[in-house]
């Protein structure tokens, strides 16, 4: 019996994570709707604002996000279309490109920021710093599992198709 609480409380955290996911997608949708971007645009042209010094390629993207290139390059090429970052071909190897960040770009992440964390502000609303800390703890050891269960799977699959 005890078993079957654990596997239905698991299960429950598991929907639940995926339900708060995408009412997340969407509330961050709804709140960038004036500033011409969407939620995961504003992740990643923070993500290349906090990297710039580091010649950020598309695959780092990719890697950092967990996201397949087909999407990173449909990301990068609507945040282009937007005006809001520059892809210059490196000398060394014209295939990839280095993600420049524009002046309209820092100046959309400052006003898209200030709604983010408003948003912050309300959805952490009575919960307490150690809480928080613990709730990351453990969202960390559950992303680090998922990516071995990837790992696992992939090899599982080479297995399969070699």
């Amino acid at each position: 019996m005890e078993e079957t609480k654990e596997y239905s409380l698991r299960s429950l955290i598991c929907r639940n994570l995926k339900i708060f996911d995408c009412m997340m997608n969407d509330h961050r949708n709804k709140d960038m709707e004036g500033s011409g971007m969407t939620g995961r645009q504003f992740e990643v042209l923070s993500y290349l604002v906090e990297h710039q010094n580091e010649n950020v390629k598309q695959v780092m993207i990719e890697k950092d996000f967990q996201l397949s290139n087909p999407t990173v390059s449909g990301i990068l090429k609507r945040l282009e279309q937007n005006g809001l970052i520059c892809r210059i071909s490196e000398d060394t190897d014209k295939r990839c490109n280095r993600i420049v960040v524009t002046k309209k770009a820092q100046r959309a992440l400052i006003q898209a920021g200030e709604k983010w964390e408003i948003l912050e502000e309300k959805l952490f609303d009575g919960i307490a710093k150690e809480e928080e800390q613990i709730f990351d703890e453990i969202l960390g050891k559950l992303c680090r599992n998922i990516t071995k269960m990837r790992i696992e799977q992939e090899k599982e699959l080479k297995n399969i198709y070699d």
